[in-house]
């Protein structure tokens, strides 16, 4: 059964519930949340809601989605959020970080099973620096991107790092599977980490 994704920071706000807030419909995430940070994260998720409503009309040629900017900008909350939306819907959907991909792989020497099949795969920080076990690291990730993109299953990534940055870390096959044609670019700028703080200090001392 699927399980809504959580953040260390909480369940991130229900995606459609912040996109319409000024419909009424965002009481309960405005109340968990708090107004400003509400507003910052519609500023986020208001930029894939024409990506997300494609995908959720059955596009028939599905886009994944990379997802690029610093610590702290909304990356993994918006990729949280996206996938929460699909499994309320009936989807499949999974958050896993290339940290926990390439454990998963050495678990049994073999590419997990969840990342070869239909559904959506949120590949959380694919910039993060791995120890490099005889070139083992990229070509997992390279053998996952380049199936899902293959066989058009919905993938999402994100990144601190561009395609040159991880071109370096990771090859240049794999900076070229993400410059592809597959994957539409988003730049989350918003630092949710500063705002959720802030926010909380001001509840807690008014």
């Amino acid at each position: 059964m699927n399980k809504e994704l959580k953040l260390k920071h909480g369940i991130p706000a229900n995606f459609v519930d912040v996109v319409l807030s000024d419909n009424g419909l965002g009481k309960t995430t405005e109340k968990m949340l708090g107004k400003d940070t509400l507003i910052k994260y519609k500023e986020i998720y208001s930029a894939s809601f024409g990506w997300v409503e494609k995908l959720r009309k059955g596009d028939d040629n599905p886009h994944g989605l990379f997802l690029l900017g610093p610590t702290g900008s909304g990356k993994t909350g918006l990729g949280c959020a996206i996938c929460n939306y699909f499994l309320d819907i009936g989807w499949v959907a999974r958050r896993v970080t290339l940290y926990s991909l390439v454990n998963k792989f050495f678990e049994k020497w073999k590419t997990p099973s969840f990342a070869l099949k239909p559904g959506i795969l949120f590949i959380d920080e694919i910039s993060r620096e791995l120890p490099t076990k005889e070139g083992h690291n990229q070509k997992i990730l390279e053998n996952v991107l380049k199936y899902r993109i293959d066989h058009k299953y919905v993938t999402i990534i994100s990144s601190i790092k561009g395609k040159d940055s991880i071109g370096r870390q990771h090859g240049e096959v794999i900076s070229n599977l993400i410059e592809s044609n597959f994957f539409d670019v988003l730049f989350p700028q918003v630092n949710i980490s500063k705002i959720l703080k802030e926010d909380a200090e001001e509840r807690m001392f008014g």
